[in-house]
């Protein structure tokens, strides 16, 4: 095995959710015309938090691969977000790419900070739209060159998004509190608040109903279901629109919970999503789910000792 990218020195993961959380390949990575030609773009957490002491921010950058392609150069990063933190959990943290204009979507938790999520002068409790094509090419600090909008709002921990250009719409899995985990989906054409944290899936939440910033209007979750002890679900893992090379026609999002282990497929019909049992992984806490150029899907743990498996949807 080739380790491709090694930035460890760089990246806080000790303790509370910190880490490096996904790598997001530019549309044009392998054509040598295109602009985006070689470059990749990860995001994770840097500093340090002695808990009395915190200072770590979430960085979002740019990387390109070096003279082996096998091999990216570490010394390449061009900085494009720093967003400071002050809670060590609800970083959010998926990238993905629009292959039809090359706009990089990212995902933002709300930081632990209640109500940041519907305050509309942060970043936190976001989905951003990125426009990277403006960074020049050497740049090591390129913050001011991205131009970025707040596309989605009132999300609590959107841990894993999908850009779905066959509909245009990005899918979203929110990883809920104590009562609903859930599946938003945004038209990319428009704007929407999902709820957070005035509402969790289909219930109001209470301690905020006279707050003025929950009196906005909300877009109800595509699909949501109960965050139950009792049954074990605990935290929603968003997946992947199925499209294989085979059937591109699917359509089916792909999903699982991080505690039952279960992995499922949302349908839709006239306009209503329902869920389907497909299985299980027999072992370990699966945290994400990703997909090949073929449309394959695979199934990761954060637990070194558990490996990737690729999914077979039936």
């Amino acid at each position: 095995i080739t380790v491709f990218l090694d930035i460890r020195p760089r990246v806080i993961s000790a303790g509370g959710e910190y880490g490096m959380f996904d790598i997001a390949f530019h549309p044009g990575y392998g054509d040598p015309a295109s602009a985006g030609y070689g470059f990749f773009y990860v995001i994770y957490t840097t500093g340090t938090d002695e808990e009395d002491a915190r200072d770590v921010d979430l960085i979002l950058s740019r990387f390109r691969v070096s003279a082996d392609p096998d091999i990216a150069d570490p010394n390449s990063e061009t900085l494009l977000v720093v967003e400071p933190q002050q809670n060590p959990i609800h970083k959010g943290g998926s990238l993905d790419f629009d292959r039809r204009d090359n706009s990089l979507y990212m995902s933002v938790g709300d930081d632990f900070q209640y109500l940041i999520a519907q305050r509309g002068n942060s970043i936190k409790g976001k989905i951003l739209r990125l426009d990277v094509s403006r960074i020049p090419l050497h740049a090591t600090d390129g913050t001011s060159y991205v131009e970025k909008a707040i596309v989605a709002s009132g999300l609590r921990n959107p841990w894993r998004i999908d850009v779905d250009e066959a509909t245009g719409r990005l899918f979203i899995g929110d990883v809920g509190s104590a009562y609903w985990e859930e599946v938003n989906l945004l038209d990319l054409t428009k704007t929407a608040n999902f709820g957070w944290p005035c509402r969790e899936g289909p219930i109001q939440l209470p301690g905020f109903q006279n707050d003025p910033l929950c009196a906005n209007q909300f877009t109800d979750a595509a699909y949501h279901y109960k965050n139950d002890d009792a049954v074990g679900t605990c935290a929603i893992i968003g997946g992947r629109v199925y499209r294989p090379a085979s059937n591109p026609a699917d359509g089916r999002y792909v999903f699982g919970d991080l505690c039952t282990r279960e992995l499922f497929t949302l349908s839709e019909s006239g306009g209503a999503w329902n869920s389907t049992l497909v299985g299980k992984q027999l072992a370990g806490l699966f945290t994400t789910i990703g997909d090949d150029a073929d449309g394959n899907l695979y199934v990761g743990s954060f637990e070194a000792s558990q490996p990737i498996y690729q999914m077979q949807v039936p």
